[in-house]
């Protein structure tokens, strides 16, 4: 009831659900820690981090690790060696449970170890083959590390389970782009653009593939919309449109 309620964007009734859940049940790592990282997130509370660790490192239970994993993830901490010692703490308790595996591929992408990310969203897609997500993360992973075909593929089921993605058809279209089908790039990068129109790396990216099959003013025309949607300190748009200004 409490994620309902903090979903449906009613903090307060939300704060007092969970509040109430770590009340009634202290023996339970799951209320307590979901309360400290509502707290951490809204910033309605201060999480007793130090006692929640020493609960937690009594507990063989993920549940309270794993929330402490994404206290440590969250905006108000960052702290990714923290965040990554827990979520594998609480994989170590839960070795199937799907989302506890995602946090934890989540993070290591975070901390830039995208072999190890992909190992555990491969991990996941046995577990369960119809988690967008975990292909999504396995394309992106794939991607980083430089396997393009295998993320190529990771991005079509990943499409296939969630059409309407816009990461996804970003994700796609990049693969497609690298692998030199730069038309059937574009297709995926305009419906990118169409399904998240302010994703100015989705439009950097559609102008690289337009670039590709030769429209050089379509290109130029994303180039500035990417800029327009990127961070002003952002250099990428103004170099790609020099670049492309040059080619002409």
């Amino acid at each position: 009831m409490g994620s309902l309620l903090w979903q449906a964007g009613l903090d307060e009734q939300a704060g007092e659900w969970f509040a109430s859940a770590s009340e009634q049940a202290p023996w339970s790592g799951e209320a307590a820690g979901t309360l400290a990282y509502f707290w951490a997130v809204t910033g309605r509370g201060k999480p007793d981090l130090p006692r929640l660790e020493t609960e937690a490192r009594g507990l063989p239970y993920s549940g309270l690790s794993y929330e402490l994993g994404r206290v440590y993830r969250s905006p108000a901490y960052q702290d990714l060696d923290r965040a990554l010692d827990w979520l594998a703490l609480a994989v170590d308790h839960a070795v199937d449970d799907v989302a506890t595996r995602q946090a934890l591929a989540e993070c290591r992408i975070e901390r830039g170890e995208y072999d190890a990310a992909a190992s555990e969203f491969r991990r996941i897609v046995e577990l369960s083959g119809e988690v967008p997500d975990a292909w999504r993360g396995l394309g992106y992973s794939l991607l980083s590390i430089g396997d393009v075909s295998g993320a190529e593929a990771a991005y079509e089921i990943a499409i296939r389970l969630h059409p309407d993605s816009a990461q996804g058809r970003l994700g796609y279209g990049v693969a497609l782009l690298r692998l030199g089908n730069a038309e059937a790039a574009v297709s995926e990068l305009v419906q990118a653009t169409s399904l998240a129109p302010t994703n100015g790396e989705a439009f950097l990216a559609l102008a690289e593939a337009l670039a590709a099959t030769g429209d050089l003013p379509a290109a130029i025309s994303a180039v500035e919309q990417a800029r327009a949607n990127l961070h002003p300190s952002d250099e990428r748009p103004q170099e790609l449109r020099s670049r492309l200004v040059a080619s002409r």
